[in-house]
């Protein structure tokens, strides 16, 4: 019987760490050519004020890891947004290039990223 006292009060311990961390939201990725613009919003559409981190990655090479950013936009309350933009160079022709959203609560965060030049998007799921 104490064997199972411990492994419950264990797995609400690590239940509670985990829910007190931030959660992710990632987009599909759009594909960028030389000099389009790419931008990744996130709003908050909770009732509580939250920090939210926007980074940009290469979904085409995704070893290489964040292309811009993180961007934080510190205690966006309900209806506040926060922007991260991307104007592609050379090296980024011919990319799809995808969003990553971080926050405590992300099921009250909505995000999309969208490629200006095209008007191709993606949401985050």
């Amino acid at each position: 019987m104490k064997k199972i006292q411990w492994l419950s009060g264990a797995a609400l311990v690590l239940t509670l760490a985990t829910s007190a961390r931030a959660a992710q939201l990632t987009t599909g990725g759009v594909r960028v050519n030389q000099n389009q613009t790419v931008t990744c919003t996130a709003i908050n559409f909770g009732g509580t004020t939250q920090d939210v981190k926007i980074e940009l990655f290469d979904g085409t090479s995704p070893s290489s890891g964040s292309v811009f950013g993180p961007g934080l936009c510190a205690n966006l309350s309900f209806g506040q947004g926060c922007v991260q933009t991307l104007t592609s160079g050379s090296a980024a022709a011919g990319r799809f290039i995808l969003c990553r959203v971080t926050a405590p609560g992300v099921a009250s965060i909505h995000a999309m990223i969208g490629n200006i030049s095209t008007g191709v998007s993606s949401e985050a799921e």
